[in-house]
């Protein structure tokens, strides 16, 4: 279950983004998911509410969205996004394509409270 690691090193960022902006606590975290990493999204929360406890986000309300997977032909110049695992382009049916779209994790913003309101 790689999605606890990963929820590790988020809650690390928002600790550190939190106290960088001068937050009390944070209320809402949103993350973009690139559909190429293969996280599980009830994994992904799961971990995200277990991991929240006793930090400045044990509040916070998680939302998630996702990043399709785009890929690029290296010999047709062909952009298009994918849906299924077989990838190839669509045009020229040549198997040399880059995934250009789709691979990351992003912490996206955070809301909160600052500190002294």
């Amino acid at each position: 279950m790689h999605e606890v690691s990963i929820v590790a090193q988020l809650m690390r960022d928002i600790e550190r983004i939190a106290l960088e902006n001068n937050l009390a606590e944070v209320s809402k975290v949103k993350v973009m998911l690139g559909k190429m990493r293969q996280i599980i999204p009830e994994s992904f929360e799961f971990a995200f509410s277990t991991l929240k406890a006793n930090t400045i986000a044990h509040r916070a309300v998680l939302e998630l969205s996702y990043e399709e997977i785009e890929i690029l032909c290296e010999d047709c110049g062909f952009s298009e996004m994918v849906t299924d695992s077989c990838f190839f382009c669509s045009q020229c049916q040549s198997p040399r394509i880059k995934i250009f779209k789709g691979r990351d994790i992003v912490l996206m913003s955070l809301e909160g409270e600052l500190n002294g309101d």
